[in-house]
């Protein structure tokens, strides 16, 4: 979920031409389960949404900001909006990410501000899946416009109004 942020792949590429004895091991992970990779020196990096507060002990480092959005598959009833208001999605069922992600704990804290009761009828564990869920007409999703841009091509991308918080 990093590459609309950062080029991971450009970074570790220099990264190992820099230093090719040093062994990488890259995962996706929650950022909860980070954060606790990090606590217990599994971990020496994590690249991760800033909660607020950081927890205890730990120092965090501005990379990108992005904001939520609505994304829905071309097909569906709302996908000629320019944006959409809470009261408009009362109706359909949502995909999402299990409430590990830092991503959804924006998202319900959007919800909720709004007073936004949405459906989530499937949660899944990365941000791949959601989209392709999406693109398949299977629910919509609250999220953010960065890393829905990577599916442009296959969903619609629309504002919310009001507009979610900078993450």
């Amino acid at each position: 979920c990093l590459n609309p942020f950062l080029d991971v792949v450009d970074l570790l590429t220099r990264f190992h031409a820099k230093y090719p004895g040093v062994h990488i091991r890259l995962r996706q992970i929650p950022t909860e389960p980070a954060f606790e990779e990090l606590r217990n020196d599994r971990a020496e990096i994590a690249l991760a949404g800033l909660p607020d507060p950081m927890p205890a002990g730990f120092e965090g480092v501005l990379i990108a900001r992005d904001r939520l959005a609505f994304v829905c598959c071309r097909s569906h009833p709302l996908a000629d909006r320019k944006s959409v208001r809470p009261s408009d999605l009362v109706e359909h069922s949502f995909v999402d990410l299990t409430r590990q992600w830092y991503t959804r704990r924006q998202v319900d804290a959007y919800c909720r501000d709004v007073k936004l009761d949405r459906q989530v009828s499937c949660e899944v564990n990365e941000l791949a899946t959601l989209f392709d869920l999406v693109c398949a007409g299977i629910g919509v999703a609250i999220t953010m416009r960065r890393l829905a841009m990577q599916y442009r091509e296959h969903l619609t991308i629309i504002d919310l109004s009001p507009g979610g918080p900078t993450i």
